[in-house]
């Protein structure tokens, strides 16, 4: 196993031990179980036999049959396609798509895609999404978001993972998801 594989192996049993304190106590065991064993059929199904979990798949207390993941991520997919179309978010500088980006992972998006906070990866999926032009480094988007005048982001408890400010979260509300009345 190289260290590529490694990191992403012990990404996922992080994310599993997230999931698995969102449960009580007495479930946590059956939790943990129904968990690793959902990784371990998602590294069954890659096409090169490596480990690949849908991290969205495993933040949830519900877990999606294969069929059920696919139906309700083309359903999240219109949704951030609808946003950016219904208001105008392709004209939104990066730092602000991120604030969006951010706060829909986080706070509005469908369950099964909520993530405590946001990393480059869900950023990079979002921009894809949205049919942007990608920054050159995703993280320096969340660094210039974090250090601006009137900070949108800030720093989530893991290190590379961003939650949205007050002012971040107000600027989406109020600003940037309010259709033109003219």
């Amino acid at each position: 196993m190289g260290n590529q594989e490694f990191d992403l192996v012990m990404s996922k049993v992080d994310d599993i031990a997230v999931a698995v304190r969102k449960f009580p106590e007495s479930a946590q065991g059956a939790a943990c179980t129904a968990l690793v064993s959902a990784l371990l059929l998602e590294s069954n199904d890659s096409p090169n036999g490596s480990t690949r979990v849908n991290r969205h798949q495993s933040q949830g207390t519900k877990f999606l049959s294969a069929n059920e993941a696919k139906a309700a991520n083309r359903d999240h997919v219109a949704e951030i396609k609808r946003d950016v179309a219904d208001y105008r978010l392709s004209e939104v500088s990066d730092i602000e798509f991120a604030a969006y980006a951010t706060r829909y992972y986080t706070e509005v998006g469908p369950e099964h895609i909520r993530v405590d906070a946001i990393t480059t990866e869900e950023l990079e999926e979002a921009f894809a999404i949205a049919q942007r032009k990608p920054p050159k480094r995703f993280s320096d988007t969340f660094n210039n978001a974090k250090k601006a005048k009137e900070p949108l982001l800030k720093s989530g408890r893991r290190q590379g993972t961003f939650i949205c400010t007050a002012i971040g979260r107000f600027r989406v509300e109020n600003v940037l998801l309010k259709f033109d009345d003219q």
